[in-house]
């Protein structure tokens, strides 16, 4: 009886936006499955995350944070497949607005979105009256022009403490 709620409950999420996203995860790691199918979910799971959080959040039948990063990494992985543009809005979307979790795979993402597009609204960024906004742009132009740079938590801290930035304000 058990086991029989269990596949009736993965067969419930599987049929979400949840699954979908989470099936885009798993093709980005087996290549005998093809994830441009399944990419549209995934950015759709992204942009839901961005414009409606809390919603978001309270939907997700477990912690989201896992499935955003996963989506992340599977993007970096196989590249936009199909979804350049919407992925550079919510790369833009990511360097204006407060810091969330797994935000930093956005940095590794732009690394398939660059170009002209890409880059004149990261120029717009770093003409905020935000200092977090400018500093976030800065760090995105720095991953851009430095393909060795590894995007990881440490040179995000680095970028940071090289950067004239006000105390408290870096997030």
């Amino acid at each position: 009886m058990y086991e029989q709620a269990q596949a009736d409950q993965k067969d419930a999420i599987d049929q979400t936006l949840h699954g979908v996203a989470g099936e885009f995860c798993v093709a980005c790691w087996y290549p005998d499955r093809d994830e441009r199918e399944t990419a549209p979910y995934a950015v759709l799971y992204l942009r839901c995350e961005a414009d409606f959080p809390d919603e978001w959040r309270a939907a997700s039948p477990w912690s989201p944070w896992g499935v955003k990063q996963q989506i992340l990494r599977g993007f970096v992985k196989v590249g936009p497949v199909g979804q350049e543009r919407a992925l550079t809005d919510l790369v833009v979307d990511a360097v204006g607005r407060p810091q969330r979790c797994e935000d930093g795979w956005y940095a590794a993402l732009a690394r398939h979105l660059d170009g002209p597009d890409l880059r004149s609204r990261l120029a717009e960024a770093e003409e905020s009256d935000d200092p977090v906004v400018r500093l976030r742009a800065g760090y995105v132009y720095r991953v851009l022009d430095d393909r060795s740079m590894k995007v990881t938590l440490a040179s995000w801290k680095r970028w940071v403490a090289s950067a004239e930035v006000p105390r408290g304000t870096a997030g």
